[in-house]
């Protein structure tokens, strides 16, 4: 099956990446990280997806998603900040717990993907890695698995899937273990699971919810 070469980025890769030079690598999406907490935007945001924008590259957004913090007031942040400027469905980067218990942490992620969707009104992409999975108790919880998945894992001929899921959306294959981006910049490199079109009809996916999106 068609794969499709993608890179993720923050404020860790520096303040002006060479977006057409990026392109011209054939990369053809990106997902810049928007947002934590209740009032962190990465500084870098804006103008990677503006400039990533006028080179062609399909972009993303995520929120990286800290358990201890009210999952709700992170959803609308996250939404403020990426709605506008995104066109691959939201992300929750969903792989640190902080001295939460397992058991807690799993319906606050619930929360915030819901309230991610009611404002969005698109499915909620969950990013995270095997070891914090098992870490998490390897739940095989229905609402995980009826959201697209985003997994890393590096050094491996193909991804280890946690449950629930059966299939990878989105596969973060090396995390600057081997590859540089133009300018010699560290980045974490991905696979889309799928061809032009699958990725088109991923970026249109709409979910139906009772929430009025705002």
């Amino acid at each position: 099956m068609a794969q499709l070469p993608g890179i993720d980025v923050s404020a860790a890769q520096g303040q002006k990446l060479d977006w057409p030079s990026i392109a011209r690598a054939g990369i053809r999406f990106t997902l810049c990280k928007a947002s934590e907490h209740v009032g962190y935007v990465d500084p870098t945001f804006h103008r990677n997806v503006m400039e990533a924008n006028k080179v062609g590259i399909v972009r993303g957004s995520y929120h990286f998603f800290r358990v201890e913090a009210d999952p709700e007031k992170q959803a609308q942040l996250y939404f403020r900040t990426a709605v506008q400027w995104t066109e691959l469905p939201p992300v929750m980067d969903f792989e640190s717990l902080r001295g939460v218990a397992p058991k807690a942490a799993r319906p606050r992620a619930f929360a915030f993907m819901e309230a991610t969707e009611a404002l969005w009104g698109r499915p909620c992409m969950v990013y995270t890695y095997p070891s914090f999975w098992d870490a998490l108790g390897n739940p095989a919880a229905p609402e995980f698995g009826a959201r697209p998945l985003w997994i890393a894992n590096y050094g491996v001929k193909k991804p280890k899937l946690p449950r629930p899921w059966s299939a990878w959306t989105l596969w973060q294959y090396d995390g600057n273990g081997g590859k540089r981006l133009p300018q010699g910049i560290d980045s974490d490199f991905n696979w889309f699971n799928g061809d032009e079109a699958a990725l088109k009809e991923l970026c249109a996916r709409r979910v139906t919810t009772s929430h009025p999106v705002t």
